[in-house]
C-alpha cells in the first residue's frame, strides 16, 4: 500500500521538476544572455554636394560723345544736338543643372532736374544678350547662358532747342539721371510628377 501512496507523490514532484526547468529556459532566451540571434548591417556611399550660382557681374561703363570719342561725364559739357551714349557690358552668371531664371532690365528714363535742361534732354536705354535684343518684360536664362554677356547701352540726347528759345536757354544746368536696373532672378522649380507619385501609381 505504502508504495502505491508514493507513486503519485514522485510523479508530482518530477513533473513540478520539469515546469520548473521549462520556466527557467524560457526566462533565459527572454533575456537574451545564452541565445544568439542573427544580425547584419551595411553603410551607404558618402559624398558632396555642391550649390551653382546665378548673379550679374557689371563692368566698368564708359560714355561717349556725339563723334564716339570716350569721355569723363563728370566733366564734359554737353551742347544742344548732341547726342551721348554709355555703354557697359555685364556677365551672366548662371550654373546650375536645373536652373532656370528670368532677366529683367529696366530704366524709367526718368531725367530730374526741374530745369530747362532736364526739359530737353531725352533718353533710351537697349539691352542685348549676345546678338539678341532682351526684351524689358524678361528673358529666359538657364546654364546654357553662363558667362553671356549682357550689353547695356544708354543713349541721351540734348534735343534741339528751337527757334523759341532764347540764347541762354539751358546753360550752366546740371540733370539728373536715373539709375538703370538688372535683376536675374531664379524662377521657382516644378515638381516632377513622376517623383513625386505614390508607389504602385
Amino acid at each position: 500500500m505504502s508504495s502505491n501512496a508514493e507513486a503519485p507523490r514522485s510523479r508530482s514532484k518530477l513533473t513540478k521538476a520539469l515546469v520548473a526547468t521549462g520556466v527557467g529556459v524560457a526566462l533565459l532566451a527572454g533575456g537574451g544572455g545564452t541565445f544568439a540571434t542573427w544580425y547584419d548591417s551595411t553603410t551607404t556611399q558618402g559624398t558632396t554636394i555642391t550649390s551653382g550660382d546665378l548673379g550679374l557681374g557689371a563692368g566698368e561703363g564708359d560714355w561717349f560723345n556725339s563723334s564716339n570719342e570716350a569721355i569723363d561725364i563728370d566733366q564734359y559739357r554737353v551742347v544742344p544736338g548732341e547726342k551721348l551714349v554709355f555703354r557697359q557690358i555685364v556677365t551672366i552668371h548662371a550654373t546650375g543643372d536645373q536652373l532656370t531664371a528670368v532677366l529683367k532690365p529696366s530704366f524709367s528714363n526718368r531725367i530730374d532736374g526741374g530745369n530747362e535742361l532736364s526739359k530737353q534732354l531725352e533718353a533710351t536705354a537697349k539691352f542685348a544678350v549676345g546678338t539678341d535684343i532682351a526684351p524689358t518684360t524678361g528673358r529666359i536664362i538657364t546654364a546654357a547662358d553662363d558667362g553671356a554677356t549682357l550689353a547695356v547701352t544708354l543713349e541721351v540726347t540734348f534735343l534741339d532747342l528751337g527757334p523759341r528759345a532764347n540764347g541762354t536757354t539751358a546753360q550752366e544746368q546740371s540733370a539728373a539721371l536715373q539709375n538703370i536696373t538688372i535683376e536675374l532672378e531664379q524662377t521657382a522649380l516644378t515638381a516632377d510628377p513622376a517623383a513625386t507619385a505614390a508607389p504602385g501609381v
